[in-house]
C-alpha cells in the first residue's frame, strides 16, 4: 500500500499498516495507491473449457449461462456407452419440461453423425450440443446424468439410475423437496 504523509510517499505492507498508519489518529496519512503481487498462483477453474456448440459450430454456452430461471441439463458423455432403456423417460422429461417453460439442454461428446442416428432411433425431439468430454465428466459422472439449475446454481443432480419425472423436478423447483430429496 502506498500512503503519503507530509508530502512524502511510502510503501507499507499489510502488517506495517496495522502498526503505523491505522494507529495514527491525526489523519496525517493519505491513501495514494495499492500494488498487488501474486504470491502463489491459485488453482485453475475445474471447468476451464465450458464451451459447447451445435452442428454448425455456433457456440451456446452464453445462451445457457445467461438464461434466467430453471433449466435442465442432460449430460450424455458418450451416447454409445449411455445406459440403455432410459430414452423414453428422457423424451417425456424433455417434452414436459419444455411444455412447462423449463429449458432443456442436452450435451454430449458424441459426433453429430452418431447423435443424429441415436436421436432418430429413439425419436428424441430435443437437440444435442457437442462439448469436450472433460467438462461433461466434471459436471456429472453418470451417463446419462441430469442437472437442475436455477440460474447458474445447481439445485439437484440425478444419475442414470434415478432419473426423475417432471413432477419430481417440480417439487425441487417449488422448494418442497430439499437437496437430499427430503420433503420440507
Amino acid at each position: 500500500f502506498i500512503y503519503e504523509k507530509d508530502g512524502v510517499k511510502k510503501e507499507y505492507t499489510q502488517k506495517e499498516l496495522e502498526t503505523t498508519v491505522f494507529l495514527d489518529t491525526t489523519d496525517a496519512y493519505k491513501f495514494v495507491d495499492r500494488k498487488d503481487k501474486i504470491i502463489v498462483v491459485g488453482d485453475k477453474a475445474p471447468i476451464p473449457d465450458f464451451k459447447f456448440s451445435d452442428a454448425n459450430g455456433t457456440e451456446y454456452q452464453d445462451s445457457l449461462l445467461l438464461q434466467p430461471g430453471f433449466k435442465l441439463i442432460l449430460v450424455q458423455t458418450h451416447l454409445p456407452k449411455s445406459r440403455e432403456g432410459v430414452e423414453p423417460q428422457l423424451a417425456r422429461l424433455a417434452h414436459d419440461a419444455q411444455n412447462n417453460g423449463v429449458a432443456f439442454w442436452a450435451l454430449t461428446n458424441t459426433s453429430f453423425a452418431d447423435v443424429d442416428v441415436y436421436r432418430h432411433h429413439h425419436q428424441l425431439l430435443f437437440p444435442y450440443y457437442n462439448m469436450d468430454a472433460t467438462p461433461l465428466k466434471s459436471m456429472v459422472r453418470s451417463n446419462p446424468g441430469l442437472l437442475l439449475l436455477n440460474g447458474n446454481v445447481v439445485v439437484k443432480k440425478w444419475s442414470a439410475y434415478n432419473l426423475p419425472s417432471f413432477d419430481k423436478v417440480k417439487l425441487y423447483m417449488e422448494g418442497k423437496v430439499g437437496p437430499r430429496g427430503i420433503r420440507k
